[in-house]
């Protein structure tokens, strides 16, 4: 999966700073909250991860999305 370089400064400002990431659809939000996510897992592998969306299939398509990318488990 290609990585681009405003995906590596969204992940970094978010790993140390509160972040609202508004990006079109297709650049990359799925990535970026994946990889991110999976930072704060190994960092705190006993704590929750808490990602909101406005539908109950939304979430289930990130859980799956945030799976294939990082291998967090769900």
């Amino acid at each position: 999966m290609p990585v681009r370089d405003y995906q590596i400064n969204i992940v970094q400002n978010a790993l140390f700073n509160n972040t609202l990431v508004s990006i079109t659809t297709g650049l990359g939000k799925t990535l970026t909250a994946a990889v991110i996510m999976f930072n704060f897992y190994m960092w705190f592998p006993e704590g929750k991860i808490v990602f909101m969306a406005p539908t109950r299939p939304l979430v289930a398509q990130q859980q799956s999305a945030c799976y294939k990318i990082t291998g967090i488990p769900i």
